[in-house]
């Protein structure tokens, strides 16, 4: 299962997120594109940043979302993590922000683990109705690209060995 599986599965079954997208960028804003995101049953946003490396890491602290992040708080989310291998938990913990929360998952996967928590971001404000429409539009249309391309494999309760 791939570690995006695994965010989404953790982010909705864990945290309880009612809608969890990926590769969207909330709140219309030009600074990046989180690798998950889930919405809160109030509509709060929690991120997840999916880092394979150590110099994956250490580069997102170059980007410009991150600094972004510094100057307004109030436009980001409720809660920020980051999710890394088990093998890599030891090396990133001390270069963690302060903001941010640490994931990861054993070698066998499955379950996720939460090694630090993320701190709550109070000035965080929620996802209008309209913004959130806009997030379930834009994961509809991507998931109706993938479909149009041929990149989606259809469910199993459609497919001939249930006729």
């Amino acid at each position: 299962m791939s570690l995006e599986v695994q965010v989404m599965a953790w982010l909705r079954f864990e945290k309880r997120c009612p809608l969890v997208l990926f590769e969207r960028t909330p709140r219309f804003c030009v600074g990046g594109r989180p690798d998950v995101i889930g919405v809160t049953k109030d509509r709060y946003l929690v991120e997840v940043e999916i880092k394979r490396t150590l110099s994956d890491f250490k580069a997102n602290q170059k980007k410009r979302h991150v600094l972004i992040r510094h100057l307004k708080l109030e436009a980001w989310p409720k809660q920020f993590y980051f999710m890394v291998p088990h093998t890599l938990v030891e090396k990133v913990k001390p270069l963690l922000p302060d903001y941010a929360g640490l994931l990861f998952c054993p070698d066998g996967g499955g379950y996720m683990n939460v090694e630090v928590a993320a701190k709550l971001n109070r000035a965080s404000r929620r996802l209008s109705i309209i913004e959130a429409r806009r997030l379930v539009e834009l994961q509809s249309n991507q998931l109706w690209a993938a479909v149009r391309d041929q990149q989606y494999v259809e469910p199993l309760w459609e497919s001939e060995v249930c006729i």
